[in-house]
C-alpha cells in the first residue's frame, strides 16, 4: 500500500513539473502519443552537481525533474549529489535513486562546509565536457536539456549557457516570470560574445552550464571565502575573464524553477542576518571581483554592472531601514559603509547613472558611496490637482539650495514644500525635495542649483519645460465607459473586503443619515458576515469584484477607505487612482514609522489622524512621509463617535495581540486574505500567546476577580485559531462580533503592539501591553518601523516582556477594580482632542474640502520666507528682493482683511 501512494505522489509531482509529458506517457492512447515529444538523444553529456544539505522536502522532485528530461537522462546526464552533512534523511533518499541508476547518479558525502566546498568537491567527480550547479530545492523544465543539447549541436563557441529562470512560489504553487534580469531571454535565442556582454550579466551557477576543460585549465573554483552569498556570481566573473574571445548563449526555452520557499529558509533569504552578508561577501566576492577584472584590464563593464546590480539590493533593504542593521554594532556599520565605498572606487560615474535602476537609487549611491554629483537634474511630476490647479514634483539631490519655478518665465512659489531625508546605515543616501506648484496653463520650468532640471511626467522624459496642457491630460480620466452613468462621480466607500465595522462604516452611515444627496456606495464581499447586517440596514452595497464594482470604480471620483491596501488603491494597475482621489481613514492610530510603505502609494488625498502626535508626524515638513498638512488632516476617527455611546466597562479582559508579516503565508491577490503556513505554530509568536492562554495563572485570576477573558487575535491570525487549544473558560468571539461592542463592554486590554490599546485609552480603560519580542519586533523584518511613540513613555499601561511580569501586572490591575493607574489616566485624557462626537461631521467636510480651490491670492508664508533664505544664501540677491516684495504684499493683504473683518467679543 505504501509503494502505491509513493507511486501516486510521484506521478502527480510530475505532472506538475510537465503535464505535457504525462499526458504523454499515462494519458493518450498510443496512436495519439506520437504526436508529442519523444524522448531523444544526441551527442552531448552533462553533469549536474548538487550541493544537498536537509533537503528531504524538495530533493525527490529536483532528482524526478532531471529523470524525465526529454533529453534522454540515462545516456545524457549525470547527477553529482554531494551531501554537505545532512541530518535528515537526504542521504537515504539520495542512494534510493541510486540504486536504481548507478550508472548515472553518483552520491559523495562530506563533513558540513557549505555549499561551495560540496560543489569544488562534486567537479572532481565531473567527467563530462558541460557541468552546472543546480540547487536541490529547485526543478528543470522537461524540455531545460533537450534545448541545450540542440544549441550546442549548431554552435560549438559557446562558453557558458544560461538557464531562464522562473520563480515557483511555494506557498501558492505559482510560477512567475519576474525576475529582475529576465530581459536577457525576450530573445529565443540571445547570443553575445563575452567581451561585450553589455547588461547581460548572469549571477547564478545553478542556472548555467560552464566548460570544464575551462575550469580545469585555469584552476577555476567556488571561493569558500564568499559567504553566504555571492560565490555563484563571483565564479561566473572569473571564469568569463579567462575566456574574452568566446560566446555565451541565453536561452528562453531552457527553463528551470527557483523555488521561493514560503518559510524563507533558503540562502538567500537567511543572509540579511548574517554578518558575513556584510562583510565577506564584499571583501573576498565583490571587491576580488572588481579588482580582478581591473589588473587583467579586461572588460571591467562586466565587473561594474555585476557589481551595481548586486550592491543594489543592500540599498534597496537597508535605505530608510536602518532597524534591519541593528544588528551590526556602530563600529562595524562604519566597516561596512566603508568596505562599499572601496568597492565604487572600482566603479566609473557613468556606469552607475546608466545602470537599469530607478533615478533615487543610481544618485543615492552616485552621492552616498563615490561623493560625486549626477551629470543632470531630473524631477518626477506624478501628481496634478485639478480643483487647486497644482502639480506634485518630486526632485532628488545631494544637498539643498537654490530652486526657481517659472510659468511662461515668471516666478511661482509652490504652495507646498518638505524635504525628506533618506538614510542608509546613519549616513545620508540622498535628499527629496517635495514639491505642490501652481500651474494652471503655460509652460512649466524647473531650475535648481544653478541648472535646469529635466523633468519627468509619469515616469516619462518631457524636458526641461512643459505644457501645462500635457500635465493635466496625463491625469484625465481615460477609462470612461459610455453606458450606466449611475455611477458619475459617486463615492466608493469600504473597510476591508471581506469585512465591515471600521471607519468606512461608520462614516458611510453618517452621511447617509445627515447627507442623502451625497452619491456613496459601500464595497464589501458578498460572502461577507457583515453583508447581510448592512443590507438590512438599508446600505446601497457593492460586490467587491463584481462587474457593477468595477464600472462604479471607473467611473467614481473618490475612493474612501480604512485600508491602503492594493486592491483598493491599485485595482486596475498603478493608473487606478491617476484621475480620483484616495481618503485613507486609517483603522488605527498610526503610532510606528509606517513612511516606507504610505510612501510607496500613488496618491492619498485625504489622510485622517485622531492625535496631535500622529498628526505632526506624518504632515509636519521634518516627516519622513511624503504628504503635507495639505493632505494629513486632524479630525479624529469616524468610529470613535459611537464609540463612547454604551461604554458599560464589564468585567471582562480583552486579550487582543498584533499579527507579525514574516509568521503568516502571502497576500492573495493583494488584499487582506492570506495563504496559511504550516510552521505557523512553531513561530515564537505562537508559543508566547498559546503559553499565555494556557497559564493556570490566568484562570485562576479569572476565578479569583471574576473577569471573562476573551481571546480574540488579530484577523490575520484567525485562521489559526483552532492550533491555539483555547481553554474553555476562555471565550472566542464569533467573526461577525462587533469590535466597537468589544471594547465598550470590556474593562482590560492585553495587546503588544496593536493600536486598538488607543481605543482602549479613548474609553479610559487599563491597557497592559506584553512585548516577548520587544528586540526583534523593530528589526526591520516586519512591516513595522519604531516611530515617535514611546510605548514606555508614552503608552497607557505597564509594559512587561515575560509572563510572570505580565500576571502581576494584571493583578495589580485587577485589584484596583479594573481601572488604569493615575499617571496613565492622565496620558490617556491628553492624547485625544476630540470627544465631542463630531469626528464623522470634521471628515466629511474634509472630504468636501478636496473640491475646494484655495482663496484668491492664497500663499503659503513659510514656504515663502524659506525661498527668500534659498536665494540669499545663493547670492541671489534680485531674485531675494522680488521674493521679499511678494511676501510684504501677502501680509499686507492678510492684514486688510482682517480689518476688514468684524471682530468677536
Amino acid at each position: 500500500m505504501k509503494s502505491i501512494k509513493e507511486n501516486a505522489k510521484k506521478r502527480i509531482r510530475r505532472f506538475k513539473q510537465n503535464w505535457k509529458h504525462f499526458i504523454c506517457k499515462h494519458v493518450l492512447p498510443s496512436p495519439l502519443r506520437r504526436l508529442m515529444p519523444k524522448k531523444v538523444r544526441g551527442g552531448g553529456k552533462y553533469t549536474v552537481i548538487s550541493a544537498c544539505y536537509n533537503v528531504e522536502k524538495y530533493i525527490e522532485e529536483f532528482i524526478d525533474s532531471l529523470i524525465s528530461q526529454r533529453l534522454d537522462f540515462k545516456s545524457h546526464i549525470f547527477l553529482i549529489c554531494v551531501d554537505d552533512g545532512s541530518t535528515d534523511s537526504t542521504p537515504e533518499i539520495i542512494q534510493r535513486y541510486v540504486a536504481r541508476y548507478p550508472e548515472n547518479i553518483t552520491y559523495v558525502c562530506k563533513e558540513n562546509g557549505g555549499q561551495a566546498s560540496a560543489r569544488n568537491l562534486g567537479l572532481a567527480y565531473a567527467e563530462t565536457e558541460w557541468v552546472t550547479f543546480c540547487d536541490p530545492d529547485d526543478f528543470l523544465d522537461y524540455n531545460c536539456f533537450y534545448t541545450i543539447n540542440k544549441e550546442l549541436e549548431k554552435n560549438s563557441e559557446l562558453v557558458l549557457i544560461c538557464m531562464n529562470l522562473l520563480f515557483y512560489h511555494e506557498n501558492n504553487k505559482k510560477i512567475m516570470d519576474n525576475h529582475p534580469l529576465s530581459y536577457k531571454f525576450k530573445k529565443e535565442r540571445n547570443i553575445v560574445s563575452v567581451c561585450d556582454m553589455g547588461s547581460n550579466i548572469h549571477l547564478s551557477a545553478s542556472t548555467a552550464f560552464f566548460r570544464k576543460s575551462i575550469i580545469d585549465k585555469y584552476k577555476l573554483r567556488m571561493s569558500e571565502d564568499v559567504k553566504p552569498n555571492f560565490e555563484d556570481a563571483h565564479f561566473i566573473a572569473k571564469y568569463l575573464a579567462e575566456v574574452q574571445d568566446a560566446k555565451a548563449a541565453f536561452l528562453r526555452n531552457s527553463i528551470y524553477y527557483y523555488r521561493k520557499r514560503d518559510s524563507k529558509s533558503s540562502t538567500l533569504d537567511k543572509s540579511w542576518i548574517d554578518k558575513r552578508n556584510f562583510f565577506d561577501a564584499f571583501k573576498y566576492g565583490k571587491l576580488d571581483m572588481l579588482h580582478h577584472y581591473r589588473v587583467k584590464g579586461i572588460n571591467h563593464g562586466y565587473a561594474q554592472r555585476v557589481f551595481l546590480y548586486d550592491v543594489s539590493w543592500h540599498v534597496r533593504h537597508l535605505v530608510d531601514n536602518p532597524e534591519r542593521v541593528s544588528f551590526l554594532s556602530p563600529e562595524e556599520k562604519t566597516r561596512y559603509i566603508n568596505i562599499i565605498r572601496e568597492c565604487f572606487r572600482h566603479v566609473e560615474p557613468h556606469y552607475i547613472e546608466n545602470q537599469n535602476l530607478w533615478w533615487f537609487w543610481r544618485i543615492g549611491m552616485l552621492h552616498c558611496f563615490k561623493g560625486e554629483e549626477p551629470s543632470s537634474l531630473n524631477a518626477s511630476i506624478d501628481m496634478y490637482d485639478a480643483v487647486k490647479k497644482e502639480a506634485r514634483i518630486r526632485f532628488f539631490c545631494p544637498t539643498e539650495g537654490f530652486e526657481r519655478f517659472t510659468v511662461d518665465g515668471r516666478e511661482v512659489i509652490p504652495t507646498w514644500a518638505k524635504t525628506i531625508r533618506h538614510d542608509f546605515c546613519g549616513e545620508t543616501f540622498i535628499l527629496e525635495r517635495l514639491f505642490w506648484v501652481p500651474c494652471e496653463h503655460g509652460t512649466l520650468e524647473f531650475s535648481a542649483h544653478g541648472k535646469s532640471v529635466k523633468l519627468f511626467l509619469v515616469g516619462k522624459y518631457a524636458g526641461t519645460h512643459i505644457d501645462v496642457a500635457e500635465i493635466k491630460n496625463a491625469f484625465l480620466f481615460c477609462n470612461k465607459i459610455s453606458w450606466s452613468h449611475r455611477y458619475n462621480n459617486c463615492w466608493i466607500i469600504m473597510d476591508r473586503e471581506l469585512y465591515a465595522d471600521d471607519n468606512a462604516e461608520h462614516l458611510y452611515r453618517y452621511i447617509a443619515k445627515n447627507y442623502p444627496e451625497t452619491p456613496i456606495w459601500f464595497v464589501l464581499m458578498k460572502e461577507s458576515k457583515d453583508w447581510p447586517r448592512l443590507q438590512k440596514e438599508g446600505f446601497k452595497l457593492l460586490a467587491f469584484g463584481s462587474l457593477e464594482h468595477k464600472v462604479a470604480l471607473r467611473r467614481c471620483s473618490k475612493i474612501i477607505s480604512s485600508q491602503a491596501d492594493t486592491c483598493m488603491t491599485d485595482y486596475f494597475g498603478t493608473g487606478t487612482l491617476r484621475d480620483k482621489q484616495f481618503v485613507f481613514l486609517q483603522h488605527g492610530v498610526t503610532k510606528d514609522d509606517l513612511s516606507r510603505w504610505l510612501n510607496g502609494k500613488i496618491r492619498i488625498d485625504l489622510f485622517v489622524t485622531t492625535t496631535e502626535p500622529e498628526y505632526l508626524s506624518i504632515g509636519s515638513k521634518n516627516s519622513r512621509y511624503k504628504y503635507f498638512k495639505k493632505e494629513v488632516k486632524l479630525t479624529g476617527f469616524p468610529r470613535y463617535d459611537s464609540l463612547l455611546n454604551g461604554n458599560t466597562g464589564t468585567q471582562k479582559i480583552l486579550i487582543m495581540p498584533t499579527w507579525r508579516s514574516y509568521i503568516v503565508g502571502s497576500s492573495k491577490n493583494g488584499g487582506v486574505v492570506r495563504h496559511l503556513n504550516d510552521s505557523f505554530m512553531g513561530t515564537e509568536y505562537a508559543r508566547a500567546w498559546k503559553s499565555l492562554i494556557q497559564n493556570t495563572r490566568l484562570e485562576g485570576l479569572h476565578e479569583r476577580y471574576g473577569y471573562d477573558v476573551i481571546f480574540l487575535p488579530h484577523p490575520n491570525i484567525r485562521p489559526y485559531l483552532e492550533q491555539f487549544e483555547v481553554p474553555s473558560f476562555i471565550s472566542i468571539p464569533p467573526k461577525d462580533t462587533c469590535y466597537q461592542q468589544l471594547f465598550q463592554e470590556s474593562s482590560v486590554i492585553i495587546t503588544d503592539y496593536s493600536s486598538v490599546a488607543f481605543d482602549m485609552a479613548f474609553l479610559k480603560k487599563a491597557v497592559l501591553y506584553y512585548q516577548f519580542d520587544e528586540a526583534t519586533f523593530f528589526s526591520g523584518i516586519h512591516s513595522y518601523q519604531k516611530g515617535y511613540f514611546d510605548y514606555r513613555r508614552d503608552g497607557f499601561g505597564p509594559v512587561v516582556t515575560e509572563e510572570d511580569a505580565l500576571f502581576r501586572e494584571l493583578e495589580v490591575i485587577l485589584k484596583n477594580e479594573g481601572n488604569p493607574a493615575p499617571m496613565y489616566l492622565e496620558r490617556m485624557e491628553a492624547t485625544f482632542p476630540f470627544r465631542d462626537g463630531k469626528n464623522c461631521e470634521r471628515v466629511y467636510q474634509a472630504i468636501l474640502d478636496l473640491d475646494r480651490p484655495y482663496p484668491v491670492g492664497w500663499m503659503n508664508e513659510e514656504v515663502l520666507t524659506d525661498y527668500i533664505a534659498r536665494a540669499r544664501d545663493a547670492g541671489f540677491d534680485d531674485i531675494a528682493a522680488e521674493r521679499q516684495a511678494m511676501l510684504d504684499a501677502l501680509r499686507a493683504s492678510d492684514a486688510s482683511e482682517r480689518a476688514t473683518v468684524p471682530q468677536i467679543s
